[in-house]
């Protein structure tokens, strides 16, 4: 009786507050969080991404207690996170709804054993009076086994930080709806929303930056930001119809 009154106090508690996160996942270490997002990310489909765009949450790992958790994060209603949360591949059948704290703790750092993806601090493209942040250009593949056990919300953090509203934060993953550049609609790897990919400018050959979109290329929409970072990074420029070209030329070579 005891339980059943428990369980209904806090079903009650979980309703009359508005705001709410999908946790995923919790780990033990940062890099197995670190990990666990890059799988999630490669994971997750364009449904999910335009309801990003549409409500505004992000998808981040970040310390809750003494363990990490990959969560997306906030959601305005219960019904919106449980929209969303259909929306998640089977395999992530395990994540729950919970009540949102607002973030109070700064962002983690991760080794650089670890991919640096959101638990990472943000990369800032140059411009005239600031320079790119040292990145490691290693490529982790997710072993982990997740655990959902609830947890206090403790040390919470944000996705990323920028220093400042001119200044535009490259996310070190860029996902792309699918590998072929045939697709309508990829991610700016500024400003991380969809955009039309004929429009859009590409840093190609050589690349050795990070971890790069499943086209092993990072798009920009702004030519003069793809320019910049090719400066730091290597490879060269192209717009959307080279780049087209060359891996149609690449897939014929492999033939």
């Amino acid at each position: 009786m005891r339980v059943i009154f428990t369980c209904i106090i806090l079903s009650v508690v979980l309703i009359a507050s508005p705001e709410r996160k999908i946790i995923v996942g919790s780990f033990v270490t940062e890099q197995s969080a670190a990990r666990a997002l890059t799988t999630f990310r490669s994971q997750i489909g364009t449904e999910i991404l335009a309801a990003q765009e549409r409500l505004g949450f992000q998808i981040h790992a970040r310390a809750s207690g003494r363990q990490y958790i990959l969560v997306l994060e906030p959601f305005p209603s219960y019904r919106e996170a449980k929209k969303v949360k259909k929306l998640l591949p089977k395999e992530y059948a395990s994540a729950f709804i919970n009540k949102y704290t607002p973030p109070k703790a700064t962002p983690l750092d991760t080794p650089s054993s670890a991919p640096k993806v959101s638990v990472a601090k943000a990369v800032v493209l140059p411009t005239s009076e600031a320079k790119v942040s040292t990145v490691t250009n290693k490529t982790v593949v997710a072993t982990d086994t997740c655990s959902t056990a609830a947890e206090p919300d403790v040390n919470v953090t944000q996705v990323t930080k920028s220093n400042a509203s001119t200044k535009p934060v490259v996310h070190e993953e860029l996902r792309v709806p699918s590998a072929s550049h045939e697709t309508s609609f990829i991610i700016d790897a500024v400003t991380m929303k969809l955009i039309d990919a004929k429009k859009a400018y590409y840093a190609v050959e050589g690349q050795t930056y990070g971890i790069m979109s499943p086209s092993g290329k990072f798009a920009f929409a702004q030519k003069e930001v793809a320019e910049e970072f090719v400066k730091q990074y290597g490879g060269r420029v192209v717009d959307y119809e080279t780049s087209k070209a060359l891996d149609q030329k690449k897939q014929k070579a492999s033939e």
